[in-house]
């Protein structure tokens, strides 16, 4: 699903994630660990956006766009169009 999508660079919002191992983690974010009452955690990789497999179903998450222009940024548009269609089934 992510052939063909490159790296990219955005500014938003970033979330401390507990993630399934059992997700397919596509793409990533690094905190620094220099915010907050944070801080004391030091750098993180987080998940950005996975997708799994519900029975019979398919999840994608993606929690890239808290604003709009972060979607015009091309990679993450195509990452998120491509997830979309994945989890209805399209691709």
């Amino acid at each position: 699903m992510t052939d063909a999508v490159a790296d990219c660079s955005v500014t938003t919002e970033q979330y401390y994630l507990h993630v399934d191992p059992a997700n397919r983690v596509l793409a990533t974010t690094r905190f620094t660990g220099d915010f907050g009452p944070l801080a004391a955690n030091g750098p993180a990789t987080m998940p950005v956006a996975w997708t799994r497999h519900y029975g019979s179903g398919r999840v994608f998450y993606c929690a890239l766009g808290h604003r709009p222009d972060v979607l015009e940024e091309p990679s993450a548009s195509r990452l998120t169009a491509r997830g979309l269609r994945w989890a209805a089934h399209a691709l």
